[in-house]
């Protein structure tokens, strides 16, 4: 049960839609686990550059892109 715990946080997704799918996958497989399962989707940004080689004008902003990760929070259900 834990190995999804790992899973979720190191894997980032395209969108939030397919982050919430593949948990939902995951949890369907660890229906009869002891473990509350929970997960949240938190986005991630990244600064990607500027999309063209050389120095950017001034006051432009870098462009970002956006991905989502599930963080994963298991408690003893007893």
């Amino acid at each position: 049960m834990k190995s999804i715990v790992v899973q979720f946080g190191k894997f980032l997704f395209n969108c939030e839609e397919d982050a919430r799918r593949a948990f939902s996958e995951a949890l369907y497989e660890h229906v009869d686990s002891a473990y509350a399962v929970k997960g949240e989707i938190e986005p991630v940004e990244f600064d990607i550059g500027y999309g063209h080689p050389g120095r950017p004008k001034k006051g432009t902003p870098p462009m970002k892109k956006t991905e989502y990760r599930v963080a994963v929070t298991m408690e003893f259900d007893e």
